[in-house]
């Protein structure tokens, strides 16, 4: 029993720790990045810059960057309860010998993933200016990483839902494999993108979505290797897709229409949103 404890322990333990690594790698990669991308001179600064304003504005960036962390926690938040509830589910069914079921619990839990995830990543990506002003009205610089990193939330939060059906299926060794490899995928571009003065502390969260889309198409490879979804889970995902696409435009020039009149972000931007989400749902209707 003890043997069994570990065989599966051990891998989920390795993938929780790899999931934190990449905080890691952008500490320990981005003041030498931003050191060699300012080398010549730091915007707005006159002059080249000694060792320690290369650190000053390396500490700011960081900072800058992460200011987004807890907006994208909340709806990674509700995507982890989910995934959490998913495991024991999945290897129940499973240990009842009722697969057709669990691959049906499994598809239902991509298809939340996706329904939950997708307007929220375009909302965030279409009001990110709005948001941050209304979030840090004194200091609403890096709206524009905000932006990216909704992009890498989806893949985040896919690869949750992807890691916790494996899990449940006792494929405990494959979402750290998956981890492993978009570490690997995002410590490269941190080093290769970073030092380029035109992306700066862009590349972080550029790698940081370049990271997760590996350990999801990795993951979901071998998800697809062990159950076979349904023919309409592709088209469920485009179509929610278009849904999610359309509320974004609608969800801007509603907003840029409403400011107009209101002269209020705060109440621009509730407004917007409470709109954007019954719009959205609207449409999911109309479409599903």
């Amino acid at each position: 029993m003890s043997k069994i404890i570990l065989r599966l322990s051990i891998p989920v333990s390795a993938a929780s720790i790899i999931a934190s690594v990449g905080s890691v790698i952008d500490t320990g990669t981005v003041s030498r990045g931003i050191a060699a991308a300012f080398a010549g001179g730091i915007p707005g600064q006159a002059g080249i810059p000694s060792a320690q304003e290369l650190s000053q504005e390396a500490v700011r960036l960081m900072g800058v960057l992460s200011k987004g962390d807890s907006i994208l926690n909340l709806p990674l938040a509700l995507n982890t309860a989910f995934m959490t509830m998913l495991v024991p589910t999945v290897s129940g069914l499973l240990a009842d010998r009722r697969k057709k079921a669990a691959v049906g619990k499994i598809e239902e839990s991509l298809r939340m993933t996706v329904l939950l995830i997708l307007p929220c990543a375009v909302g965030l990506i279409v009001l990110a200016e709005p948001i941050y002003l209304l979030l840090y009205p004194n200091a609403p610089q890096g709206w524009e990483l905000l932006q990216i990193s909704a992009v890498g939330m989806i893949f985040v939060a896919l690869n949750q839902t992807v890691t916790g059906s494996l899990q449940g299926m006792g494929e405990v060794d494959a979402p750290a494999k998956a981890l492993l490899c978009g570490v690997a995928v995002k410590a490269a571009l941190n080093f290769l993108l970073i030092p380029i003065p035109a992306v700066n502390i862009y590349g972080a969260p550029i790698a940081s979505a370049a990271c997760y889309l590996t350990a999801f198409l990795f993951g979901f490879h071998r998800l697809r290797n062990a159950v076979r979804l349904s023919r309409s889970f592709s088209s469920y995902v485009l179509r929610t897709a278009f849904c999610a696409a359309v509320m974004g435009v609608g969800a801007r020039l509603a907003y840029q229409a409403l400011h107009s009149l209101l002269h209020s972000n705060a109440l621009t931007l509730v407004t917007t949103i409470a709109g954007s989400a019954v719009f959205y749902f609207a449409l999911l209707l109309t479409v599903h």
